[in-house]
């Protein structure tokens, strides 16, 4: 039986991060209604090229995620001084806000470019956590 839930929430695994995750969600109307894909670095892991294997790993649990529940929007939670970010902006970059966000930006318009060329009619959000758990409203 499939099951229609509105969105799938795309998150890295930072344990610092997690406590506020659900709360958001809870939030935006969203407990019970979406499906969630965690994975170190979030999205910096699924567009880069050094975890190429985890990209196709997230496209899968999308597909399936697409057609069990029927969802139309991905979310996307990334996070400030993620080890993931450091790894590819260097720690210059993700210790100064302005160059942080910005990286972070530009990951989720390639995100968003490749997802899109795949599933033209998903939506998309944006949310970067700061560790203090506040959510700043991307666009794309």
């Amino acid at each position: 039986m499939s099951v229609k839930y509105e969105a799938m929430v795309v998150t890295c695994i930072d344990p610092r991060c997690q406590k506020f995750i659900p709360i958001f969600l809870k939030e935006k109307n969203l407990e019970d209604k979406y499906s969630l894909f965690s994975i170190a670095g979030g999205t910096l892991a699924v567009t880069g090229d050094s975890y190429k294997n985890w990209k196709q790993t997230f496209l899968d649990n999308l597909k399936i995620t697409i057609t069990n529940h029927k969802i139309h929007k991905i979310i996307v939670i990334n996070h400030r001084d993620c080890l993931m970010a450091k790894e590819m902006f260097g720690d210059e970059c993700v210790s100064n806000e302005e160059c942080e966000t910005n990286s972070h930006h530009r990951i989720n318009e390639l995100f968003q470019n490749q997802i899109s060329k795949i599933y033209p009619d998903i939506k998309f959000e944006y949310y970067l956590l700061s560790i203090d758990g506040k959510f700043l409203n991307m666009k794309a």
